[in-house]
């Protein structure tokens, strides 16, 4: 669940895979991810999508926090610019 989430004035329109059926953001907040190594890791500005089925996380937005995603035949890896795991 997002952490001190905000409803946000205007929601934010999100199209979905189903031919025509639109959903909205309708919070904003941060999230905490708990990796299976146990490793935290902190998402900020997260949007609240009610009755999406899955959950969705941008790269572009990783990125833009300071994590860095690596993708190959073995998966993906990630790591921060600021401790490097």
């Amino acid at each position: 669940m997002l952490d001190d989430a905000m409803a946000l004035e205007i929601p934010l329109q999100i199209a979905s895979a189903v031919k025509g059926k639109l959903l909205y953001g309708t919070h904003k907040g941060d999230l905490t991810i708990i990796l299976r190594t146990g490793l935290q890791l902190r998402i900020i500005g997260a949007t609240f999508v009610p009755g999406l089925e899955t959950n969705l996380l941008s790269t572009k937005q990783l990125g833009e926090s300071g994590y860095t995603i690596t993708f190959d035949e073995s998966g993906c890896t990630m790591s921060h610019k600021r401790d490097g795991k």
